[in-house]
């Protein structure tokens, strides 16, 4: 497990000194030199709105399942989530168990109720960004008049999409499917010996556990649903106006529309497996994006690797922070 961690960092980190040697160190800095740091403050703003909103959603869900937890922690968690997300490998790999098991610790509530609410606030998220997929495809075709041969994988890739999120629903609202399926990870999680205990202890309490879950996501309310959908589309807004601040503050242009669809892009790129945070796939989907909406290269360049650094940085400087302070808290007996 250790061997594919270095490995997708290099190559990750490849990938990134590949696109700054094809683009030019030189003509990166020259661009670098006359940003606008008001734009720039606003963005970073922007993002640190994001993970606000998304810790407001998943406070909704934690409410109406009757759990207590001050929303302090809560913003606190939802930014440790974000940093290991972004040193892990896959986008939810290892954040969401571990705000399952902070949560668990400040509210005193079951993990398997905890993870119930990560669960459903992820659909959300996940549901926010096959619509902005969809967006993404109508523009494309409708603004750049694709051709059938690719517009048609384009809106296969998002049926598959649907298709995911429509049976993720199901599989953790049933609970013999949810049994089934949990039964065939851990089968798989089992072959590694560094696992193989963990499982076990997981394994003996299953069906418990996951009856402890499929109940908690029975609890939620038609009104909490709504509510955190509306939280959610509102984000993918803030995620476009972030960018188009970036591009503002390097001095660049772009119709917001391209910036649909350079997330769009981002986000399929994102469930590469092996690179941490996906670093290196998101940055030349971010870039393709950008250069289809007339931006040149070496300034999509210098917008997406801004991008990336306020995320990963706020991601890990911030959630990585809120990490020891909330380790602390738990040596004092403050949960």
């Amino acid at each position: 497990m250790k061997s594919l961690g270095i490995a997708g960092f290099i190559v990750s980190f490849g990938i990134i000194l590949f696109l700054v040697h094809t683009v030019g160190f030189s003509e990166l800095l020259g661009i670098y030199h006359d940003i606008n740091f008001f734009y720039w403050t606003l963005a970073v703003l922007t993002y640190v709105l994001v993970i606000f909103l998304s810790a407001i959603r998943w406070n909704e869900f934690i409410i109406d399942m009757g759990m207590k937890a001050r929303f302090a922690s809560v913003f606190a968690i939802s930014w440790i989530g974000c940093a290991i997300n972004s040193v892990t490998p896959v986008a939810i790999s290892g954040g969401e168990p571990a705000k399952a098991y902070f949560l668990s610790k400040v509210s005193s509530t079951k993990k398997s109720r905890t993870f119930a609410t990560v669960i459903a606030t992820d659909f959300l998220e996940y549901g926010s960004f096959v619509l902005l997929d969809v967006i993404a495809v109508m523009i494309i075709h409708f603004r750049l008049d694709l051709p059938v041969i690719i517009l048609y994988p384009l809106l296969l890739a998002i049926g598959v999409g649907i298709l995911i999120l429509g049976s993720l629903i199901y599989t953790s609202l049933n609970r013999k499917a949810s049994l089934t399926v949990t039964l065939f990870f851990t089968s798989i999680l089992k072959k590694f010996r560094i696992f193989k205990n963990h499982i076990l202890r997981f394994e003996s309490n299953l069906e418990h556990n996951i009856h402890v879950f499929n109940t908690a996501l029975r609890e939620i309310s038609f009104m909490t649903i709504i509510s955190t959908m509306s939280i959610s589309v509102f984000s993918r807004v803030l995620d476009v106006l972030r960018l188009y601040l970036v591009i503002l503050a390097l001095g660049g242009g772009i119709d917001p529309l391209f910036i649909v669809i350079a997330i769009a892009f981002a986000t399929v790129a994102s469930i590469v497996p092996l690179l941490p945070g996906a670093i290196g796939a998101v940055e030349p989907a971010m870039i393709a994006g950008f250069v289809l909406g007339g931006v040149s290269l070496p300034l999509a360049t210098a917008v997406v690797i801004v991008d990336r650094i306020i995320v990963l940085g706020l991601n890990t400087s911030l959630g990585f922070g809120c990490m020891y302070f909330l380790g602390y808290k738990n040596q004092q007996g403050k949960w």
